[in-house]
């Protein structure tokens, strides 16, 4: 690996670990942020099979969902190949207590540069007990 691509590759882990830092924070303790993360061209939510779409939506849900409180436990980074934008697959497996009730959970997402940051395309979230 050439010292290049081993620097992007490092730059990309550290963005996409600071992204899903910023979103589990926000989904644990700043809920009215969570459409910010999202992309402003129809993003799409899929958490436990229940899909929302867009900005509006993706806020509701987590509006009214019960307080969480989010443990990273692994995360996996790739960049995909694009000619037109930067593109980030991101998978993360860890746990969240919700209810008073933990769960394994993991989570996949499609991470797009839009206005200088990257914002999520697709959420994909689900519990695994």
């Amino acid at each position: 690996m050439t010292a290049n691509i081993r620097r992007t590759d490092e730059e990309i882990c550290r963005d996409a670990l600071k992204f899903v830092t910023i979103y589990n924070e926000s989904a644990d303790s700043r809920r009215e942020k969570m459409s910010l993360l999202y992309s402003s061209a129809e993003p799409t939510l899929v958490f436990n099979g229940n899909c929302m779409q867009g900005t509006q939506q993706i806020q509701e849900f987590w509006s009214g969902l019960p307080s969480t409180e989010h443990e990273l436990k692994c995360s996996d980074v790739q960049k995909l190949p694009s000619e037109a934008e930067k593109i980030l697959l991101v998978q993360n497996m860890g746990t969240v207590s919700i209810n008073g009730l933990t769960h394994g959970y993991s989570q996949t997402l499609f991470l797009i540069f839009e206005d200088g940051n990257y914002r999520i395309k697709s959420d994909r979230y689900r519990f695994i007990d």
